[in-house]
């Protein structure tokens, strides 16, 4: 995520077409002082008489559409570790596939001229891509359904 041309460390997600982002790194990256008082988020730029309220409805917003509201303490519990356990190796794969790669270039830096290796190292590479991509899109989906494991286990 990029606020005016910073480029934050957290992520932003969209969850049914609404955007939920890291509201006190984006206060803090546009200068402004982030305060949470009650069930209610002020956010101050300059003046007090251009403060911005956001009212917080009691989670009701981010447990619209949850799934996991429903579930009992301990199964939310029990999932949030198996969904952390599956991110972990998300991102251990993800850093072998992105060694892969690099371990390709260079194997097609010292391939010459022989364009049938070249081919066989570049097919490996398409592949490759391909894996890499299926990981990060999936560490997407799962850090989305602990961000909602997270939001239905603050209600109980």
């Amino acid at each position: 995520m990029r606020v005016n041309g910073t480029t934050l460390s957290e992520n932003a997600i969209a969850v049914d077409g609404t955007a939920y982002v890291p509201l006190r790194s984006i206060s803090e990256c546009l200068g402004a002082n982030l305060a949470v008082k009650g069930k209610t988020i002020e956010i101050a730029i300059g003046t007090p008489s251009s403060n911005v309220v956001v009212k917080e409805q009691s989670q009701a917003i981010a447990l619209k559409d949850n799934p996991y509201t429903n579930w009992s303490k301990e199964l939310i519990v029990k999932h949030i570790g198996t969904v952390e356990e599956l991110i972990e190796i998300l991102n251990n794969n993800i850093k072998k596939y992105e060694k892969s790669l690099t371990d390709i270039d260079r194997k097609i830096g010292a391939a010459g001229d022989d364009q049938r290796l070249i081919e066989r190292i570049e097919k490996s590479a398409t592949k490759t891509k391909k894996e890499l991509q299926e990981s990060k899109d999936s560490l997407l989906e799962h850090k989305k359904e602990l961000e909602q494991l997270k939001a239905a286990l603050a209600t109980k």
